[in-house]
């Protein structure tokens, strides 16, 4: 079971933010006093396995979904065009509002992050 899940766009400071998400929220305690189980697919998907598969499963047994909405993250999707191969984040969007609507994803946590601004 994956009561939590993050959904977030491969590379940058997304993957960095997500990887301390995941072990901060793995660290915590639920209402029942159990631990919770995250997903988040660089730690808890199988190499060879079906990756769409594997999300969307993960998905529909998730209770939260914590999607990191940035603009790392939209620039591809901003330039998608009507012929284009699956945006697999955009896919795991669509997925969590229809989850959230048909009832059976109590919650969505949205983080939002704006462009990562450069020191130097």
């Amino acid at each position: 079971e994956s009561p939590t899940e993050i959904s977030y766009r491969q590379g940058g400071l997304d993957s960095e933010l997500t990887e301390l998400m995941f072990f901060g929220l793995s660290m915590d305690l639920d209402a029942s006093n159990e631990a919770v189980v995250v997903f988040l697919d660089k730690r808890r998907l199988e190499k060879g396995r079906n990756f769409r598969d594997d999300f969307a499963g993960a998905l529909m047994r998730s209770k939260v979904a914590v999607p990191v909405v940035s603009s790392f993250a939209m620039q591809r999707m901003m330039k998608l065009k009507a012929d284009a191969a699956c945006d697999n984040v955009l896919l795991e969007w669509t997925l969590i509002l229809e989850l959230l609507l048909a009832g059976r994803l109590h919650r969505c946590m949205p983080v939002m992050m704006g462009a990562e601004v450069l020191e130097g």
